[in-house]
């Protein structure tokens, strides 16, 4: 607030100066000189606020604050309330992984091996290490059920012990 006061200041002194000289200018030629030169002293005085956004790097310079301005919590939320959303995201995201996963291991089965698409199951698929997959075929695919749980585990890089194939 006390930078537009001060502006505000700037702008007023300009515009008494301004008047002040022209009612001290002996000749009317002269004052249509200095009523230009006062003119655009006070336009120049009235955009100063807003020369710094006509640089180049204004753009990058608003993308920082609002960045600045996003990575503070908001007022009144506590940082373990924010950390526990942060970890329901984390876990629907994991969800969502493991679903889509799925869904693509069921057509991509399907294509392989024939038959009716399977209902699979995947658990821990974002993070790797821990993947786990479970696997219901069309009783009619039962003799092929290592060669998927084989198959399976061969696309997702995990041991084999990891897949379990279920006919029924």
């Amino acid at each position: 607030m006390t930078a537009m006061g001060e502006w505000l200041k700037q702008i007023i002194l300009l515009v008494i100066l301004a008047a002040l000289a022209d009612l001290l200018l002996p000749t009317k030629a002269m004052q249509r000189y200095v009523r230009a030169v006062m003119g655009v002293a006070i336009l120049a005085a009235m955009l100063q606020p807003f020369l710094p956004y006509l640089r180049s790097d204004w753009a990058d310079r608003a993308a920082a604050a609002i960045d600045a301005e996003l990575a503070q919590p908001p007022a009144g939320v506590q940082a373990p309330a924010a950390a526990g959303i942060e970890d329901v995201l984390k876990a629907q995201q994991a969800e969502a992984a493991d679903d889509l996963l799925g869904r693509r291991l069921a057509e991509d089965i399907a294509e392989a091996f024939g038959g009716p698409a399977p209902t699979v199951r995947v658990t821990g698929a974002a993070t790797g290490a821990a993947a786990s997959v479970d696997i219901r075929i069309d009783p009619r695919l039962a003799s092929q059920a290592d060669a998927i749980a084989a198959w399976t585990a061969d696309q997702l890089q995990i041991p084999r012990g990891r897949v379990t194939v279920h006919a029924g």
